[in-house]
């Protein structure tokens, strides 16, 4: 996250940075996948604490929620690097597939 620029401060007291708005897709994914590896799973409502404060202040709540639903699609159904192993689609818990998790044991 350090690479990402997304935090500040020494590892004993990290600090999220205000806005990141030159974050791509791809570095709001590694941010999630990232995330995933730290802390085994994660709610919709872990990931929209992590990834909304970062996006552009000037979009509306809509369009922040709807790009992070498009992120996590992305992540989950073509990557396929995350499952969701709840059994509820409205309240998903994501966690690394074991694909992502076997290959980045080599």
């Amino acid at each position: 996250m350090r690479d990402l620029k997304l935090v500040v401060g020494i590892s004993s007291n990290l600090f999220i940075t205000e806005s990141y708005p030159n974050a791509s897709f791809s570095d709001f994914k590694k941010l999630i996948l990232n995330f995933l590896k730290i802390n085994g799973t994660a709610t919709r409502e872990d990931i929209n604490n992590l990834i909304i404060p970062l996006i552009i202040e000037n979009e509306s709540v809509d369009k922040k929620q709807k790009r992070v639903s498009n992120i996590i699609s992305k992540l989950a159904y073509t990557d396929k690097k995350i499952e969701n192993i709840s059994k509820s689609v409205r309240y998903p818990i994501w966690k690394l597939s074991d694909d992502t998790n076997s290959s980045n044991k080599d």
